[in-house]
């Protein structure tokens, strides 16, 4: 006290006084907001996500709280492609606790990092191999500003995300957000102005169903289709035995599976943008079957080719993503595999790789088939 009254009855330049006092009350209200950050926590770096409390819907910060759950023992992996599993089905049937870590746009990096950070001794592993995911270089990740800190295997670091935000200018009302659902209680689907939010088991709940549209259909078809790499196709190599391996090492039962997009773009991708890209599918499909047969507990289901789902237009979203009957269907098959050992759903899928979609099948198929119902 003394040192204070000292300080203040000397001299100092009444400048000095006014920037000292601004700055402890700057450095004050600061320390109290990040203090109800960590209190509130949006991005559940300190608490475990439960049932109606705050998820963020940015999915590459989200899903890692997802994985820190030890509640879950089985998880669903992969890109938005397989976000639409009926999970409370797979719950029931299987006896597991499943959670949802796909990633919208997933690259082979992120793919890694996921089974990096999945921790061990779980039952059930639904791992989608789809060859976009492959289609970069071994660093590749969707966003330029991917949070890898969260998912690596130091988790003294992931509070740095909270500092991004603050760069960002979306600490504030990702913090508010938290306040709103997890002190007020308000639904967890009022508010996010976004058509989708995230749910506690990292599931993606839609508030509009989106529904089929030819005009949708072309335009998204077409703008996917002037990517560059769709030019002389090279598919990774260096990310995929870490994957399987981590897999193997840390789940009982792994089912992997190429999903059924669209025969249209099948064929797009593979065939008419450069005829010699098949080539390069199947020698990656040859190097994928070589490091399935490494490993007892894994298995693989192949949708990816032609046949009564790929070539119905109304089974899907859009070019790639399958609806929700189509993820049933999967599902069925899934259970009935870890269950029996055989496909619920002969007529649509295979085991292994004596169906891989080949050059002459994809020759014989009819573009227009996909507008039957036009």
């Amino acid at each position: 006290m003394n040192l204070f009254i000292s300080i203040f009855n000397s001299n100092i330049n009444p400048k000095i006084f006014f920037f000292l006092g601004l700055s402890i009350s700057g450095l004050s209200v600061f320390s109290i907001y990040l203090l109800c950050v960590v209190v509130f926590d949006p991005m559940n770096i300190f608490h475990l996500v439960d049932q109606g409390k705050y998820v963020t819907s940015d999915q590459r910060i989200a899903k890692s709280a997802i994985v820190r759950n030890d509640y879950f023992d089985s998880f669903v992996v992969g890109s938005s492609i397989s976000n639409r599993f009926d999970l409370s089905y797979l719950n029931v049937n299987l006896d597991a606790k499943f959670g949802d870590v796909t990633l919208g746009g997933a690259t082979s990096y992120e793919l890694l990092n996921v089974t990096n950070s999945l921790k061990s001794n779980n039952k059930y592993l639904i791992l989608e191999l789809s060859f976009n995911s492959f289609m970069g270089d071994k660093k590749s990740t969707r966003e330029h500003d991917y949070p890898g800190y969260l998912w690596d295997r130091n988790k003294f670091n992931d509070f740095f995300v909270y500092f991004d935000l603050i760069k960002d200018h979306e600490l504030l009302g990702e913090t508010l957000n938290a306040i709103k659902i997890n002190l007020l209680g308000m639904p967890l689907s009022e508010i996010h102005p976004n058509k989708a939010y995230i749910d506690h088991n990292g599931f993606l709940q839609y508030k509009d169903i989106p529904f089929f549209d030819k005009q949708n259909w072309n335009n998204n078809i077409y703008k996917i289709h002037e990517k560059d790499n769709l030019d002389n196709m090279v598919l990774d190599k260096n990310n995929l035995p870490k994957i399987l391996d981590e897999s193997s090492n840390k789940f009982e039962n792994v089912l992997v599976y190429l999903p059924p997009i669209t025969a249209y773009s099948l064929k797009y991708h593979l065939l008419t943008v450069d005829s010699q890209n098949i080539n390069n599918y199947l020698e990656w499909m040859d190097f994928v079957e070589e490091l399935i047969n490494k490993h007892e507990n894994i298995f693989i289901v192949n949708y990816q080719n032609i046949n009564r789902i790929t070539v119905e237009r109304f089974n899907y979203r859009d070019y790639t993503h399958f609806d929700d009957n189509v993820a049933q269907l999967i599902a069925e098959d899934i259970v009935s595999s870890f269950q029996n050992g055989t496909l619920f759903h002969l007529e649509f899928g295979s085991y292994g790789f004596n169906e891989v979609v080949n050059r002459e099948d994809l020759e014989k198929y009819d573009e227009q088939k996909i507008f039957v119902h036009d």
